[in-house]
């Protein structure tokens, strides 16, 4: 033991002088002042704060022997608008510079560089572009040319990178549509598509109005055009400069080296310069702040419970690192650990379906919210209330010490662990930093220095520090805000049709001169965006040799062997004490009823009571002991048979002494826990609803990639069923009528989880030391012994592949566009290295030029697996039939595809870096085992690799045959934007409203029926009343209106009416009350725990307010005599049959005018009368006095067969050929019309016309006609005179009867007159008709209300429009009698 302790002194020794030495060579260097120097224990590193002299630029280093090195320089980059310049800048100045002048370095970088981190981001107060690489050559080379892009960038002798990547008006000639294009415009569409965004930016603005805060440094789309390219350069020349940068250097590196380097290339060339970048504080309110913002729906989702409550709060300061860290465990104990005692409050009260909280701690004044999504605008007192209320019983009562323990323990474990997956840990680190020095230079590193926090906060925690803080911070702060967000039906819509209409009006207002000026700046920016860099320009990017990449791949250390039929996997990593556990159960054979609650393994288990603790007494237990626990599915694909293992699995990291703890709570949570909880699964179903909605609309391209795949492939399908768009109709089908399917659903997924964890077949992959693997083999077999033993399914499901081709409907603006195949369906071709180079050639050139540059979007993919799958992607993009078009000619690039040698080998290095992706230990583990698992062996990852180096062109064009087999499955699906999916709906076979699917019925009954329960039903409308049954309308006493017309009381309540003069009363303005807005008035106690005070409070309202009109349950209304109820009339004759608008569901009074319904059924049917008449008489004239015999023969049994093609037919006939006929002759918006109705009407009716109208002019007798001729009449003129008069009840029969038979038509009608209830001017015009009308809302109208009853009564009108029709024909018949 002496011995380990003396040279650990000795190595201590030498570190210590290693950095004296290297201290002393930093403050030797002439061009930098040393403004602090400290050993910073938590990030195992010497750190330096410095100023260059020359120009007062901030460096920070951190030097220690972590290999990752990373670079980052930013800017204090605040805005004064919503233009989103800083963001613009930030993709511009990464488009070409001086030393590099290509286009797009940054994708070269991407291309040809060995990064392990390469991007560049900008916040609401900052830009940064940070770098990272192993490799000593690759990071000099990252470093040139970043620091070259920020300073020296081509936007001052290039315009047109500002108009690719931040706004353009685009116009292919004259006559064209003027549109906006460009990169940050299309990506910033995606962020104010997602209720996230809009929340996000709502927030700001509200807590900080008065600074920079309250504009959005990513830009709003409908800001954004307003930014001139003068404004954009000015922006840059004022913050891009060294006085105004943050310069960060991490790692083991040669610090002076990069230090002389960086002053002599770039900061020495420039002089000191004020730049007023200062970040200002807003001013604490004195009084809470409201903002209510609208944000966009589909049309078929609901208007009740999605709206979005907020209420948030300014915390301190950004460089108080131990109030961010009290504040953190603050809310681990408030809304993050299950059962939070805020969070609960809020779930018991049913507000919101999905709450929690955030805390941005990245900004100069740190900010707070709590969320409430799903909710209700009428909520929002409520809300506030139950916040503050629950707030101060805590701070009263006290907190739950060992649940603070466990916040804090949970947090020291992720703060010391550094784990943060593939993102180099130096890159967070000097983020983390800038959240401070950004604002104080005093010490960059104060949000680095946690031990000294951390222990302070873990003697407060048996004071009342935490309580203090809730006092202080939440309860006494005035510097807060409430945000609502209220959802928008055609908002997008609403927006797209206003911006089309400005550009139109912008275009109109242009001279032929601008106009041409326009259509040449589109043609020129194509081609510049179409032209690639000289060979010059592009050999002047720094590029590594194929020699100095590793030839080997890396190892497989994983150790199998078998003990007690476990399969298990030792990892021999260093951990620095941490064990890494994974315990896998195959569960491949799982029954198909099964395969959806797979999904619920992580959200359900250790989430649920137990039957020794309560879920919130579990977590407390896990956070107190374990770095991590959780459940999870997964599925791995055999990379030999391409067969799939779907498996539950536990994974868990802790200390090697809290291994014993982590297999008994194992145990606990598998089972013992009770499902029997139907509140609490509800409360896990809905927000885990919420949160797999918001997860599709943000990653649209991997829900529609997943989806796409999931329709051939055996192994994405399984995934899809549980994450993907399946998964979230599985969650909807269970919350929908939850209380009926409770028990069925619990005991489900408790059959779930003991087939899931059987001990039939079980995996253990671990990583720590040697000792503490020995006990967890022991554990793992103990527990191998103690879980279920259920058999097997032998059954097994078989997976069929079905094409479903589907376009998934968003509120978005932007599209998510995926194109998938498989090109290696017999599994008999093997795998190419080159194959992943193609990949990259792929995303870094072909879909980026095409798909970004060229079309807009923000980002693309490409993907191709081991088992033949072909997969790419777009991400927020404004195209869909385009992108879908770049994919299909992939083949065609791939196959003439051509570069020089240089060129190529940056594809490979590109490749190796996505390879040589740095790995953490739980990542290394987590490889180990998929390695294992999917069959995938050294030989395999050594051939691949070596494929992958001695790629070349001919290689990559051998791969073009395969992509075009699979592009050729023609697998398509897309997340997106109304308007676009409409555009190109011939691409899909299913069109999905909202994630949930919407399809119509056609119904049909007897004559039976008709004369049984239609005019019973029918009648009963006008019985009922006007106002919503059980509601009155409650006037103020001395209001002396006394009656409404439904039309009226819809006005008043959609404030169109807003004067009691305007009906007839006195000259006062209405006041609207609906029963939700009492909380606006009262307060709980008010109202009574139960709301028993309600009623007699309502009245009151009413009593004393003179304008107001209150729409409430009769029993709320305790004293009658005291207000002024108005007159709740029946429902008359004249509001339906001359009544002009039909709205059956509005509230309070719904508006069943059947006016322009009967229009919309006599303009459809007069006009088919008018077609179909002629035209059908004409064939019958032929047929029966022109044709010879053989020709009639063969024309009537043609004629007889079309009126047994299905009316379906006819639609989509009418659809594809007459629609877009009609809009193309009359130049009109839409086809779908009138007219279109009438023809398709008329085409259906001439079968029966020709047919009866022929069959009567043959029945004329042949004497009239000899006796015609005879008399020197023409044939015409016998037709005419003769035949015609003599079958004109015929002629009329066959009319009448045609239109009969086609009046009552639905589905067809449904397909081509635009279904629009409004009475229309013109046959042009969309409209909509009796039938469709019943067939469209029958099924949604609640049985025996009101609009259930006005249908009936619709078809009462119908069916006497059938009768009138019929006494028509008896009339005439009886003529010819």
């Amino acid at each position: 033991m002496l011995v380990y302790n003396v040279l650990d002194l000795i190595l201590e020794e030498a570190m210590t002088l290693e950095a004296k030495n290297l201290n002393e060579q930093i403050s030797n260097l002439k061009e930098y002042e040393v403004i602090l120097h400290k050993n910073i224990e938590e990030v195992d590193s010497e750190g330096w704060f410095l100023k260059h002299k020359k120009t007062g630029a901030r460096i920070v280093l951190l030097a220690n022997d972590d290999d990752n090195k990373v670079f980052n320089i930013g800017f204090r980059t605040p805005v004064n608008n919503d233009t989103g310049v800083p963001h613009i800048i930030e993709h511009t100045v990464l488009c070409g510079s001086k030393k590099y002048p290509v286009k797009d370095p940054f994708m070269e970088l991407v291309k040809g560089s060995l990064n392990t981190f390469l991007n560049a981001m900008t916040y609401p107060d900052k830009t940064i572009y940070p770098v990272a690489s192993y490799n000593d050559k690759d990071f000099k080379n990252l470093m040139e040319t970043y620091m070259d892009a920020v300073f020296n960038p081509n936007i001052y002798d290039e315009k047109k990178i500002f108009l690719q990547e931040g706004w353009h008006y685009e116009l292919e000639n004259k006559d064209g549509e003027l549109t906006y294009n460009g990169v940050v415009y299309n990506e910033m569409k995606g962020v104010y598509s997602s209720v996230d965004g809009v929340m996000d930016r709502a927030t700001l603005h509200s807590l900080y109005p008065d600074t920079s805060y309250s504009y959005e440094s990513g830009g709003n789309p409908d800001n954004i055009p307003e930014l001139s390219y003068e404004e954009y350069l000015d922006f840059h020349r004022k913050y891009y400069h060294p006085s105004n940068s943050y310069i960060y250097l991490y790692g083991d590196m040669d610090m002076v080296e990069r230090l002389q380097w960086i002053d002599k290339e770039y900061l020495g060339k420039y002089d000191m310069l004020k730049i007023d970048s200062e970040v200002k504080k807003q001013p604490a309110f004195s009084q809470l702040n409201e903002e209510k913002v609208a944000y966009a729906i589909t049309d078929s989702e609901s208007l009740e419970d999605n709206t979005v409550l907020t209420v948030n709060y300014v915390i301190g300061d950004s460089s108080d690192v131990e109030l961010n860290t009290a504040i953190q465990v603050l809310e681990y104990v408030l809304m993050e650990m299950p059962g939070a005692f805020l969070k609960q409050a809020l779930i018991d009260a049913k507000i919101g379906k999905d709450v929690y909280s955030q805390y941005e701690d990245d900004i100069c004044q740190p900010m707070y919210s709590i969320v409430a999504k799903y909710a209700n605008e009428s909520d929002k007192e409520k809300f506030i209330t139950i916040i503050n209320e629950t707030l101060e019983k805590l701070a009263k009562e006290g907190l739950d010490k060992k649940a603070l323990l466990a916040g804090l323990n949970s947090l020291e474990f992720k703060v010391r662990e550094s784990d943060f997956g593939r993102i180099p840990k130096g890159l967070i680190f000097g983020i983390n930093m800038l959240s401070s020095w950004l604002y104080d230079d005093s010490n960059p590193f104060v949000l680095l220095e946690t031990n000294k926090v951390f222990e302070k906060l873990r003697k407060m925690i048996d004071t009342d520090y935490f309580e203090k803080l809730i006092t202080e911070y939440f309860i006494k702060n005035t510097h807060k805000s409430v945000v609502i967000l209220t959802p928008e039906k055609g908002l997008t819509e609403k927006k797209e049709q206003q911006l089309k209409d400005s550009l139109e009006a912008k275009k109109g207002t242009m001279t032929d001169e601008e106009i041409e000026n326009i259509i040449r700046e589109t043609k020129e920016l194509k081609e510049y965006q179409t032209t690639s860099s000289s060979p010059e320009d592009l050999a002047k990017i720094p590029l590594l040799e194929i020699e100095d990449i590793g030839k080997e791949p890396r190892k497989i250390i994983g150790q199998p062997e078998t003990k007690e039929g476990i399969t298990m996997l030792y990892n021999d990593l260093f951990t620095n004490g941490i064990g890494y556990l994974d315990i896998v159960f195959d569960c491949t054979d799982l029954p198909e009823k099964y395969q959806s609650y797979m999904g619920l393994l992580k959200p359900v288990l250790s989430y649920m009571d137990t039957e020794k603790h309560s879920y919130t007494e579990l977590n407390t237990e896990i956070d107190l002991d374990l770095g991590g626990f959780a459940f999870d599915s997964g599925i791995y694909v055999n990379k030999k048979t391409g067969e799939p293992m779907l498996t539950g699995e536990v994974h868990a990291k802790m200390l090697y002494d809290k291994i014993p703890k982590t297999f008994d709570l194992i145990k606990e949570v598998v089972l013992e826990t009770k499902f029997d909880d139907y509140k609490r699964l509800k409360e896990i179903l809905e927000e885990l609803k919420s949160r797999v909605k918001s997860s599709i609309i943000k990653t649209g391209d991997s829900a529609a990639m997943l989806r796409a795949m999931s329709y051939y492939s055996k192994s994405y399908y399984l995934k899809e069923q549980s994450t993907g768009l399946a998964f979230y109709q599985f969650l909807s089908d269970i919350l929908d009528n939850y209380e009926e399917k409770k028990e069925d659903f619990a005991k489900k997924l408790k059959d779930t989880i003991e087939y899931v964890f059987s001990n039939q077949k079980m995996y253990l992959n671990y990583a720590g030391d040697k000792e503490s693997y020995e006990l967890v083999k022991k554990l793992v077999i103990d527990l191998k012994n103690s879980v279920y033993n259920v058999p097997r399914n032998k059954d097994l499901w078989q997976f069929r592949p079905e094409k479903k081709n589907e376009a998934i409907k968003t509120s978005g603006q932007v599209q998510y566009v995926a194109r998938t195949g498989n090109y290696n369906k017999d599994n008999d071709k093997v795998f190419s290295g080159s194959f992943m180079v193609l990949g990259n050639i792929m995303r870094s050139k072909y879909l980026w030029n095409n798909i970004r540059e060229l079309g807009g979007a923000y980002g693309c993919n490409a993907s191709f697996t081991r088992n033949g799958d072909v997969m790419f992607t777009s991400y927020r993009d404004p195209n869909l039939g385009k992108t879908n078009q770049v994919y299909l000619k992939a083949a065609d690039f791939i196959e003439n595809f051509n570069v020089d040698e240089r060129e190529m080998r940056k594809y490979i290095i590109g490749t190796i870096s996505g390879i040589d992706t740095p790995l953490n230990a739980a990542d290394r583990s987590g490889r180990e085992f998929s390695c294992f698992i999917t069959d995938t062996d050294y030989e395999t990852l050594k051939r691949e690799r070596e494929q992958i180096l001695s790629t070349n062109v001919e290689n990559i064009r051998e791969l073009a045959p395969l992509v075009r087999e699979a592009m050729a499955d023609n697998n398509i699906c897309v997340v997106g934007s109304a308007s676009a999916i409409e555009q190109d709906k011939e691409l899909f076979e299913k069109i999905v409203e909202g994630i949930l699917a919407c399809s119509g019925f056609v119904t049909s009954i007897t004559i039976v029926l008709i004369i049984l329960f239609l005019f019973s039903e029918a009648l009963g409308l006008f019985n009922s009343r006007v106002i919503e049954e059980g509601y009155v309308l409650a006037l103020n006493k001395d209001n002396k209106v006394s009656e409404l017309t439904p039309a009226q009381i819809k006005d008043v309540f959609d404030e169109e009416i807003t004067n009691w003069n305007e009906v007839g009363g006195q000259d006062m303005p209405i006041r609207l009350f609906r029963l939700e807005d009492i909380t606006q008035y009262y307060t709980e106690e008010e109202l009574g725990a139960a709301y028993e005070h309600a009623g007699v409070k309502t009245t009151e309202l009413v009593e004393r307010t003179p304008g107001i009109i209150a729409f409430v349950p009769q029993q709320f209304i305790v004293r009658p005599d005291s207000v002024h109820l108005l007159q709740d009339n029946t429902i008359s004759v004249k509001d339906v049959f001359a009544g002009a608008e039909w709205f059956p569901t509005a509230t309070p009074a719904a508006q069943f005018g059947f006016l322009p319904l009967i229009t919309g059924t006599l303009w459809v049917s007069l006009f088919a009368i008018l077609i179909a008449l002629p035209f059908g008489l004409s064939v019958a004239i032929y047929m029966s006095e022109v044709a010879n015999s053989r020709i009639r023969n063969l024309l009537k049994p043609i004629i007889e067969l079309l009126s047994g093609i299905p009316s379906v037919v006819y639609g989509f006939f009418g659809l594809i050929v007459i629609v877009p006929f009609i809009q193309k002759v009359f130049n009109l918006p839409v086809g779908e019309s009138g007219l279109a109705g009438s023809i398709v009407l008329a085409i259906m009716a001439l079968p029966t016309i020709i047919t009866v109208t022929e069959d009567a002019m043959r029945n004329c007798p042949r004497a009239m006609r000899e006796a015609s001729l005879a008399l020197g009449a023409s044939q015409w003129q016998t037709i005419y005179k003769v035949v015609i008069p003599y079958s004109v009840s015929g002629i009329t029969s066959g009319v009448v009867l045609g239109i009969g038979r086609a009046i009552g038509e639905t589905m067809a009608v449904l397909m081509v007159t635009g279904n629009a209830a409004v009475i229309p001017h013109t046959i042009l015009e969309p409209l909509r008709t009796i039938p469709a009308t019943i067939a469209a809302e029958l099924g949604e109208a609640p049985a025996g209300g009101a609009h259930y009853e006005a249908l009936f009564l619709l078809g009462v009108v119908l069916f006497f429009i059938s009768l009138l029709i019929n006494f028509t024909v008896e009339a005439v018949s009886a003529r010819k009698r």
